[in-house]
């Protein structure tokens, strides 16, 4: 039976190529192949993931692997995908934000919250003769998810203020616009890569590495503590690709206040 993947075409609208868009299309069709299988489940990032090889992929698209490990990179510097590495093992990698289609959702709920703790609502089978006893279960299962998603943001958000370096101001608000500790955990993400991307280039110059911290450039915490909520918004209501748009817009902030700090030594 032949099997079609569905093609991201706005991508292309955003400046993509036919390669670039290609990848980040299998990348997501294959999500939706791991959100029915609770061995793909990442407990400690509370998020789904694929595995999908440099071979595999330079194979299925036929390019180089030099090239899509170029597409990769490109993937991942634009926020559309999080890649996290494992010693001896294939990457994995995180879609922020996916949505599956409906049905594969469905499909997916019941297996994946007997076997793990995924953010889903437990799928209790509806028997005609016990509605009741069912409606409670789905209640109660209910508001141990919510518990149990609460517990998991609030622990997640003093870690990135007692070790990630962020300011408690800031990270109220992103929890703020987080449902769960998967969304609070991929806006910190694209901080971090801010950062790090704006980091690369300022060590290169004298005082750069001082200029990109937390703890040395206070510019940084105070200018995205008052300006993420309005980067947040401005993402929901003009982006297509909200990630991409909150990565560039970190980085711009990176970049200013680096500079300014530079220039104030």
């Amino acid at each position: 039976m032949t099997q079609f993947t569905k093609l991201y075409t706005q991508l292309f609208e955003q400046g993509y190529n036919a390669n670039e868009v290609v990848a980040f299309s299998l990348l997501h069709d294959r999500m939706n192949s791991s959100i029915k299988r609770s061995d793909f489940f990442d407990k400690k990032e509370s998020d789904f993931f694929v595995i999908y090889t440099l071979v595999e992929l330079a194979e299925n698209i036929n390019i180089s692997e030099r090239t899509a490990s170029k597409i990769m990179n490109k993937l991942i510097n634009d926020g559309l995908i999080t890649v996290k590495r494992q010693f001896n093992k294939a990457s994995k990698i995180f879609i922020p934000n996916f949505q599956a289609d409906k049905s594969v959702i469905e499909s997916s709920k019941n297996n994946v919250q007997e076997k793990s703790a995924a953010p889903y609502t437990q799928n209790v089978q509806v028997n005609q003769t016990n509605l009741n006893q069912t409606k409670n279960t789905n209640d109660t299962d209910d508001t141990k998810n919510l518990n149990y998603q609460k517990a998991e943001l609030e622990n997640l958000a003093e870690s990135l203020i007692q070790k990630g370096g962020l300011s408690e101001q800031l990270v109220t608000t992103l929890s703020a616009y987080s449902n769960d500790r998967a969304a609070l955990y991929n806006y910190a993400s694209l901080i971090y890569k801010a950062k790090n991307k704006v980091a690369q280039q300022a060590t290169k110059v004298s005082n750069g590495y001082a200029a990109t911290r937390f703890e040395t450039n206070d510019l940084l915490s105070d200018t995205l503590a008052n300006k993420i909520q309005s980067i947040i918004i401005s993402a929901e209501h003009k982006a297509k690709n909200k990630s991409a748009y909150i990565m560039s817009s970190l980085i711009n902030i990176f970049e200013e206040k680096a500079n300014e700090f530079m220039m104030e030594i």
